[in-house]
């Protein structure tokens, strides 16, 4: 037997017949006996086909299937009773360059009168596949009603990559077990899957779904169960190998929930995922998978993402951030924020991100056609707290942010370290900050940031400098005395805050407050954020005795304010940033020098006064002179 079908670019075949219908009137012919009383009276021994060959291509979706050396075996056919079927042959798409040889057997039972078929002790070989089960039909002539019970066994989707032409799946040598029990109703236009197992040595599944208008716009509801138990290695079979800094990461994965699905979406609820040593739970929704719109309810334990970056060594950080710096600046991903279609929440008891750790997070975000907001961010860092609320609006050609933000009793020192790389201010810190930007990219934002902020750090200190030493200094070339060296190279200060108005990237604080034991500081200066630089002035009063008997006070200095300045990179040395400020310390020592003069002048013309007048007369004298 040689059969060759074609079907042209419509999909219409040749060997299709179209009827005619008979024209207004004519009578139909009425069989003289039920069919199937003529059809079940029909006696057949055997029906043997051998060595075809049949072709089928597809000029449409250019797709071209060949059954190639077919042996079919029917033996003693009939429509009342039950008998056997075998079939040999090799199977060849244009996909492929190899052929599958194909085994079957059955055992059929064909009932006319009751519409009925069955498919018993069905078995298919594909290659090394094998599909075993039972398929019953009934209403056949009708609206069929199928129902089976199948098991696959040795399926492995590598020797199944060119056959669905799918080139992802020639790396995926991953053995697999699929057991099916389902129910196809043609009438309610439903499928009904009771049960659906998978397992193989990396993946394990169970579930169960019901599909409905499957004909038209399907539509299923049911749940799933899922493990994998090494995860990074099952990527590294689909070709998607993942290195991570945690060789122990990527390990176990394992989720079950339940889902809504249809064409265009797909809604997971009660929703439990474990990732290594995390889960998570709650829901998750992605509408329009074209342009998704993507929904969460989320809320998990613990979770370390530093653990799944890639590893880097330091060499390559230090000739990554020097080509971002030098040839492409940090850009933000404009694109992906104007497509962004978010709504969500995400709460963690503890998260870990570059090398941060943050307790209690609770995130909140909407985003839609380019606008994003940033409804709620709080959490514990640093042993504090801080919120945060903003917006982000990437819907022109730049973007364009603004933000509030607050910090509460946390540490400094680790927040100036990961904000600006400064290591010297340790304290509690309390900020409030609100302010704009605009561009896209960090830089651009730096030099557009414009906003008020007022800041207070309590319990601290300056590590490396030493305004203590620095103001006895002063007071040692007012004396014309020598200093000795201090062993305190450090600041301790009760309070320090200050408010502070930014334009263009410009910090400018004009109400710096310092208290310490024994000084008081005031003082205002800027900081350059796009240029990494600052620029300070201080004034520092005595408020008692220093340690040094340099710096021992009376009241000729106890209402001076000694000046300080602050200049150069936050990056330098502290030691080398902060010192006297020498113009307006030399301006100081003159006026100190003309107080002194006039002070020693006064003291001689009270003596004299007091030898000529006597100590009473020379007393109100003075009061009246105002000496």
């Amino acid at each position: 037997l040689r059969i060759t079908l074609v079907a042209d670019r419509n999909g219409k075949g040749k060997w299709g017949s179209e009827t005619k219908a008979p024209p207004a009137g004519t009578a139909q012919p009425q069989p003289a006996s039920p069919a199937g009383a003529s059809l079940a009276a029909l006696s057949i021994g055997t029906v043997q086909i051998k060595n075809a060959d049949i072709s089928y291509r597809d000029l449409g979706s250019k797709t071209h299937h060949q059954l190639i050396g077919l042996e079919l075996l029917v033996s003693n056919p009939g429509l009342q009773t039950s008998f056997p079927l075998s079939a040999d042959f090799k199977y060849l798409s244009a996909a492929d360059t190899h052929t599958v040889p194909v085994h079957l057997t059955t055992r059929i039972t064909i009932d006319l009168e009751g519409q009925q078929l069955s498919l018993d002790d069905l078995a298919v070989d594909l290659g090394k596949m094998r599909l075993a089960g039972q398929v019953n039909a009934t209403q056949i002539d009708t609206q069929p009603k199928v129902s089976g019970r199948l098991n696959i066994t040795d399926f492995n989707p590598k020797e199944w990559a060119k056959l669905l032409d799918n080139p992802s799946l020639e790396t995926l040598d991953l053995p697999i077990q699929l057991q099916l029990t389902a129910n196809l109703d043609s009438a309610a236009d439903r499928l009904q899957v009771e049960q659906l197992s998978i397992n193989s040595s990396l993946l394990k599944a169970t579930g169960k779904a019901t599909a409905t208008r499957i004909s038209e716009a399907p539509e299923a509801n049911g749940n799933l169960q899922l493990e994998a138990g090494n995860l990074k290695e099952l990527l590294a079979k689909t070709g998607n190998p993942i290195e991570t800094q945690d060789p122990k990461a990527l390990q176990r994965l394992a989720t079950r929930f339940a889902f809504k699905a249809t064409g265009q979406s797909l809604n997971l609820r009660d929703l439990t995922l474990e990732l290594d040593q995390t889960k998570f739970t709650g829901q998750l929704g992605i509408n329009r998978f074209d342009q998704p719109e993507i929904s969460f309810d989320l809320s998990g334990d613990a979770i370390n993402v530093d653990r799944y970056t890639p590893p880097t060594s330091e060499t390559e950080d230090a000739q990554a951030e020097a080509q971002t710096d030098a040839v492409n600046p940090l850009l933000l991903p404009v694109a992906l924020l104007k497509e962004l279609n978010v709504q969500g929440r995400l709460q963690l008891q503890q998260l870990i991100a570059s090398g941060l750790t943050i307790e209690k997070l609770d995130f909140k975000t909407k985003a839609a056609n380019g606008l994003i907001r940033l409804e709620q961010l709080s959490g514990n860092l640093y042993e504090g707290a801080f919120t945060a609320k903003g917006t982000i609006d990437a819907r022109g050609d730049t973007v364009q942010m603004q933000f509030n933000k607050t910090l509460s009793n946390m540490q400094a020192g680790p927040v100036l370290k990961a904000l600006a790389d400064v290591d010297y201010i340790s304290g509690k810190l309390d900020l409030n900050i609100n302010g704009t930007a605009l561009g896209n990219s960090v830089d651009q934002i730096k030099r557009n940031l414009n906003g008020t902020a007022n800041f207070s750090v309590t319990d601290g200190i300056l590590s490396n400098i030493n305004l203590e030493q620095m103001v006895c200094q002063g007071i040692a070339q007012a004396r014309q005395l020598q200093l000795a060296p201090s062993e305190q190279t450090d600041t301790r200060f009760n309070q320090f805050d200050g408010r502070m108005t930014i334009r263009n990237g410009v910090v400018n604080m004009d109400a710096i407050n310092i208290g310490l034991n024994k000084l008081k500081a005031r003082g205002n200066g800027n900081l350059s954020l796009p240029d990494e630089k600052l620029d300070f002035s201080i004034k520092t009063t005595l408020l008692g005795d220093l340690e040094s008997k340099a710096c021992e006070v009376n009241e000729r200095y106890r209402d001076i304010e000694w000046p300080i300045r602050c200049v150069g990179s936050w990056n330098d040395d502290p030691s080398d940033l902060c010192g006297l400020d020498r113009r307006e310390l030399q301006k100081l020592l003159g006026q100190l020098a003309e107080k002194e003069l006039k002070r020693k002048a006064t003291e001689k013309l009270e003596d004299k006064l007091k030898d000529k007048l006597g100590d009473g007369v020379g007393d109100q004298l003075k009061q009246i002179l105002k000496f």
